[in-house]
Parts: structure tokens; sequence; C-alpha cells
């Protein structure tokens, strides 16, 4: 399997912050913490966004500064994976809101700015 670029594991990151966004709109807390089957949803899709941006980072580092609480997110991901059984739900809840929309608009930022990988196309014939 060829490597992945920066930007398909930062298309990652948005789309998992899209599917957590929809996932609580319109729910309450109350409602989250009664649901297993979402909680755990939203769980792995905090897994699969830090997993992101620990390989982005991994690729290009200087792209830390670019990302707020970079190393909080990867360190939020490693307690929900190694520490499943200590996840506070009202944690999860109030990252999910304050910090995913931020985050979402930073990687859109991102997205925007960095180029395109170079096009796999055949040259144009002369």
């Amino acid at each position: 399997m060829p490597p992945r670029d920066v930007r398909a594991f930062l298309w990652d990151i948005d789309h998992a912050c899209d599917l957590l966004i929809a996932a609580v709109k319109g729910k309450s807390f109350a409602e989250y913490g009664d649901d297993e089957m979402l909680r755990l949803g939203v769980e792995r899709a905090f897994e699969i966004l830090a997993e992101a941006l620990n390989n982005i980072l991994r690729m290009q580092p200087e792209l830390e500064t670019r990302i707020t609480n970079a190393p909080r997110i990867i360190s939020f991901r490693n307690r929900i994976n190694h520490e499943y059984w200590g996840t506070i739900t009202k944690t999860v809840w109030t990252v999910l809101h304050e910090h995913v929309p931020p985050l979402k608009a930073e990687v859109q930022a991102l997205l925007a700015e960095l180029p395109l990988p170079d096009d796999p196309s055949p040259s144009e014939p002369e």
C-alpha cells in the first residue's frame, strides 16, 4: 500500500469532526450519557481523529503549531484507547462541544493551503 499524503490524514480529521458534530446534534448530555453505542461511536471517532493527527505530526512536525492542543488531542486518544474504563462521559462531551469545531476550522484552513499531491496522470503529449 502506498504511503498516505498529509492531506488524506487531514481529510480524515475533517471527516471525523463532521461525524462527531452530526452524532450529537440535537442531543442533550443526558441522551448522550444514556446511549452507550453513541458514546462508543464518538470515542472511536476521537481515536481516528487523533491517530490521523499523530501520523501528520510524524510526517510534518512543523504543523503542530497550526493545530491547537495537538499533543493534548493525542493524549486524549491514548486515554480513551488505553484507559477506556476511566473515560469520563462529561469530559468527552465537553471536548466534543468546545474543541471539535475550532479543530475543524484549523484543519480546513490547512487543507486550503497545502498543495495537492503531484498529479499522477500521464504528461501531456508534446
